[in-house]
């Protein structure tokens, strides 16, 4: 299948054809010049399609990186054959802190939001922001170094809240979402099935949720009720959260399949 078809078959809009097309461009200046190219930051489930085109169009030197391991929003980047490890440097990523003054600190609670909306202020596109982590009157995301000197130059406040911004290269970054671990049982591992059990839905209402292309699993839009879920898969609703497949554990006395997830708050 030609680079058109690809794009066409795994692009869910004009704006991701766009895109697409852009990401194969690095692809290729990667092998021609043997240089590291990146894209800009991926949500999963683009990064789930970016992976099946590119692998539908023979590309293997790539990796997805986003600062620290499992990080939500990743660059694709093409790695020559000198360089076995994506990082930090070939992505072309940092890290930034923001934190309030010491007269605000016991007042101030930023949430990801409020990061987020201070630098889509600043006219910044969402794509150039990675993950963002908000405690207190404390902050990180990860950023592309393209817009790094923009926002340590006009990043003033976080809300109405002063702030001091730094680059922190080195920082190690780790992301804590709000998740509890549950167990329950059921009939198969059909999509339907798990998505009734982790989102305390009736069988119907998930079948609904799923033809109505509101479930996605590892980022990918699944619309076929009796779709095979597997340990490791992490699957959301949308506007109900999002969940991880942890195991399968054995089976209950009548025969039932348990299983043991991961679900947020």
């Amino acid at each position: 299948m030609d680079k058109n078809a690809l794009i066409n078959r795994f692009a869910e809009n004009d704006g991701e054809k766009i895109k697409f097309a852009h990401i194969i461009d690095l692809a290729q200046r990667c092998e021609k010049r043997n240089i590291a190219t990146s894209t800009a930051f991926l949500t999963e489930g683009e990064r789930a399609r970016v992976e099946m085109l590119l692998g539908g169009l023979g590309f293997l030197n790539f990796a997805f990186w986003g600062g620290y391991e499992d990080a939500e929003r990743t660059t694709a980047v093409f790695l020559p054959e000198y360089i076995d490890k994506a990082d930090n440097d070939t992505a072309d990523i940092t890290f930034v802190g923001v934190e309030v003054d010491k007269f605000n600190k016991n007042d101030a609670e930023f949430s990801h939001r409020d990061i987020l909306g201070s630098l889509m202020g600043l006219g910044i596109e969402r794509e150039a922001v990675g993950d963002i982590v908000a405690k207190g009157g404390e902050g990180h995301f990860v950023l592309r170094k393209s817009v790094l000197p923009f926002v340590l130059e006009s990043l003033e406040k976080i809300g109405r809240y002063p702030v001091k911004v730094k680059e922190r290269p080195h920082m190690t970054f780790e992301r804590k979402d709000d998740f509890e671990e549950k167990s329950d049982t059921v009939a198969s591992m059909r999509l339907d099935g798990i998505v009734a059990s982790v989102f305390s839905l009736s069988r119907s209402t998930a079948c609904e949720k799923i033809s109505a292309g509101l479930v996605q699993v590892n980022g990918i839009v699944l619309k076929k009720t009796d779709s095979d879920v597997k340990e490791g898969d992490k699957i959301s609703l949308k506007g109900q959260g999002k969940a991880l497949l942890l195991k399968t554990d054995g089976f209950s006395r009548k025969g039932r399949i348990r299983i043991v997830y991961r679900k947020n708050k």
